[in-house]
């Protein structure tokens, strides 16, 4: 088995490992930065609501850890939406 990888490794743990991994071997060839991004982003858009609607709403209304308002979103452009 790969070094990173166990019984059990979720999805999304394997395409972090794997951008983490392409990020690193861009010392041997500048095509694994590309490679890297594009699982980077990849991940991301997986993460991430397929709901515009939603997604502005999650950020407007967002809670730092302390459970203070702290909102991604400024008012007027979530009045837009």
């Amino acid at each position: 088995m790969m070094k990173g990888m166990y019984q059990g490794i979720k999805h999304n743990e394997i395409d972090d490992l794997l951008a983490e991994t392409c990020a690193y071997l861009n010392m041997l060839h500048p095509d694994y930065c590309k490679l890297a991004g594009r699982v980077a982003v990849s991940t991301l858009h997986k993460k991430t609501k397929s709901d515009f609607a939603d997604l502005a709403n999650d950020l407007y209304y967002y809670k730092d850890l302390a459970g203070r308002k702290a909102p991604l979103l400024s008012t007027k452009v979530f009045n837009i939406i």
